[in-house]
């Protein structure tokens, strides 16, 4: 999803993620109305698997819950540790979706 397009809102929250004070993980939260929407959660490679990414979904819950929304969706890779980060805080799968591929060949983007 491209976020570009929130970048100017006013209810975009940016949260991030440290280790003895040197950012490793950002989350971002987009709340509207009732309705938050957990975004942009990532966290630096070197400190994956030690809880930074569960940290900053626990935080974008409880600040959504803080502003009102009662009601949080996020996106994730099917059986991805993000997916488990976001069940483990209590989020449960609402849709699959596909994503389509084509590898672009010598010849160009179209087939022959």
């Amino acid at each position: 999803i491209n976020m570009r397009r929130l970048f100017n809102l006013p209810n975009l929250y940016f949260s991030l993620g440290r280790v003895d004070g040197t950012p490793v993980g950002l989350g971002m939260l987009y709340v509207s109305g009732q309705q938050a929407y957990l975004c942009g959660g990532t966290t630096l490679p070197s400190h994956a698997r030690r809880g930074c990414h569960t940290a900053l979904i626990r935080h974008r819950l409880d600040q959504a819950r803080q502003l009102g929304a009662t009601r949080a969706v996020s996106w994730a890779y099917d059986k991805s540790e993000s997916q488990k980060n976001m069940v483990a805080q209590g989020l449960s799968t609402l849709a699959v979706d596909r994503a389509w591929d084509r590898p672009w060949t010598s010849s160009g983007p179209h087939p022959e």
